[in-house]
């Protein structure tokens, strides 16, 4: 394991931008869940913000690429909004994604899937 740099903490710093009132415990507010489907134009069938705060992600198209990338017939992507203004991948497939976010109703979600 290598020893972690000035840098890397000043990289995971700029990853999470501004972290907003929920800021105690690292929290990150602006924070978007993609459910993508692999297939023609890696097909991106709904988003939505994790929390009804902050940043949101105004235009998902930049990430269909990820169909490509990842080989699953269904996965799910956490993105970040970066203080710089663009967004970023922070994971793919967490475990931890138990339910849907508050935005995206479940017919939503399933009659995309269903397509």
């Amino acid at each position: 394991m290598t020893e972690s740099t000035d840098r890397d903490k000043t990289g995971f710093a700029l990853l999470f931008g501004h972290l907003g009132p929920l800021a105690k415990g690292g929290c990150v507010t602006d924070f978007s869940i993609l459910f993508c489907r692999p297939g023609a134009g890696s097909e991106l069938v709904a988003h939505a913000p994790y929390h009804p705060i902050g940043e949101p992600l105004r235009d998902p198209r930049p990430f269909e690429v990820l169909g490509d990338r990842i080989d699953s017939p269904f996965f799910t992507a956490d993105v970040a909004f970066l203080a710089s203004g663009g967004w970023v991948v922070v994971e793919i497939n967490d475990g931890g994604v138990s339910g849907l976010p508050e935005d995206l109703h479940p017919r939503e979600l399933y009659e995309a899937l269903a397509l």
